[in-house]
């Protein structure tokens, strides 16, 4: 139901709004496996027609300054039909959730769903070590090894609220469950035994990559050589480029 636009062209400042259905929504992300991820899986499973745009990052400064697809200097956002922009992931997933109908409409319901999505929030800390720190820095080692001693902590609270559970509140998934399980992929891309002493969260991951529509954004996704700043985990270490000059 989507379609997928890994680069604007070298005409990007000029032509953002020149896309390829103007009835489809947009979604403008950089080049990064990161705050984009669940939306990006809440739109497929939902069979929302949208729009998939990267910005590469050679052009993100200019079009950052003018902040036509970004009011706040910042990605994700989201283009609407008519025009109007929508910008700040969290705002953007629940929006998609709705579009999607997995947004509780009952209160009670909506705070559990949101309270899963908020959690997930925290742990974002692997979005720039998997894709944006270079690899050499001591802000990359630092943060590296605080997230991942860390990590245990968290599992045991995930597991805990999972339970038997299927998805987190209860029998399909919400957008929470999308936030959960984009950290969790991002940790055993990075880790890829840091899950194996909760098999409740390996059981959980399995079953959301098992989502027929899931699966088929899994697999036809932007490979990691495509993804990620230079010098960067997914890089390096998953994408296997080696950037000598990262740091100048």
């Amino acid at each position: 139901m989507s379609s997928i636009l890994h680069s604007l062209g070298p005409d990007a400042t000029n032509h953002l709004g020149e896309v390829n259905n103007s009835t489809a929504f947009v979604l403008y992300y950089l080049p990064l496996r990161a705050r984009a991820e669940p939306i990006r899986m809440i739109l497929h499973y939902g069979g929302v027609n949208y729009q998939d745009v990267t910005i590469p990052m050679t052009e993100w400064p200019a079009i950052k300054e003018r902040r036509c697809i970004a009011p706040f200097s910042q990605l994700p956002s989201i283009r609407l039909p008519g025009g109007e922009i929508i910008a700040q992931s969290g705002a953007i997933a629940r929006y998609a959730a709705k579009l999607a109908k997995i947004y509780p409409s009952d209160p009670l319901a909506a705070a559990r769903a949101d309270m899963i999505f908020e959690y997930a929030q925290e742990l974002n800390m692997i979005n720039p070590l998997l894709n944006f720190w270079p690899m050499e820095t001591d802000t990359w080692s630092n943060n590296n090894r605080t997230f991942f001693d860390n990590l245990p902590r968290h599992l045991d609270t995930l597991s805990t609220m999972l339970a038997e559970k299927p998805f987190f509140c209860g029998n399909t998934p919400n957008h929470g469950d999308f936030a959960i399980f984009h950290v969790l992929d991002a940790c055993i891309t990075m880790k890829p035994h840091s899950l194996d002493e909760y098999p409740v969260l390996i059981n959980f991951l399995e079953r959301i990559q098992n989502i027929p529509s899931v699966r088929v954004y899994l697999e036809n996704r932007p490979p990691a050589h495509e993804v990620g700043l230079c010098g960067s985990y997914i890089q390096r270490e998953i994408g296997r480029i080696k950037h000598q000059d990262w740091h100048k």
